[in-house]
């Protein structure tokens, strides 16, 4: 379905059909993504208007003391690692230096899509019956995945290699996001 399809007209950009079908994204509203069963939110990202900008606009207004890679803690337990962690660190990542206010959306899906791969990939081990799309681990025994913290810890690890990846000048960012969730990024744990 062409994009214009969904507001009854010839053509429109992705951008517009957002705006006009009522993103909060879109209206400068996107504050935070926090459904009932993740313990950390996202972190808000400041609002842009969309073009034509209004006189004056200088850019982005951060709350004070704002970074796009300053967290709440994360509960490595109960939370869930994509919304608490990967999300903060990646999606932020992807925002400010891949696509900036995401203006080429097939660069950022294509980003997001080997992320969500990879972190489904290193999660499916746990579960009774799901399977690799791009690896063929043995599903782990139940005991492993009464709570979430090994999926947690082999997501966060698996997307930190793919990180690195993407862009190893950003080691030090791609570390933080293990050393704050006290996992160590040397681990080389299933590689020997």
């Amino acid at each position: 379905m062409h994009v214009g399809d969904k507001l009854g007209i010839e053509s429109a950009s992705a951008q517009q059909v957002v705006s006009d079908l009522g993103s909060p994204f879109a209206r400068g509203q996107y504050t935070t993504l926090n459904p009932a069963d993740v313990d950390a939110p996202f972190p808000p990202f400041p609002p842009y208007p969309l073009p034509p900008y209004p006189p004056g606009y200088t850019g982005p207004q951060f709350p004070p003391g704002y970074t796009s890679y300053n967290h709440p803690g994360f509960n490595m337990t109960h939370g869930n690692a994509v919304f608490g962690v990967i999300i903060p660190n990646l999606g932020t990542w992807i925002y400010e230096e891949v696509s900036h206010n995401f203006a080429d959306p097939p660069l950022a899906f294509r980003y997001v899509t080997l992320i969500l791969n990879v972190g489904y990939d290193a999660t499916a081990p746990y579960s009774q019956s799901a399977k690799g799309v791009y690896s063929h681990i043995d599903n782990r025994p139940a005991s492993e995945y009464v709570d979430s913290k090994n999926m947690n810890v082999a997501s966060i690890h698996a997307v930190y290699r793919l990180a690195m990846a993407f862009d190893a000048s950003n080691k030090a960012q791609w570390d933080r996001m293990l050393t704050d969730n006290g996992l160590d990024p040397n681990d080389e744990v299933g590689t020997e």
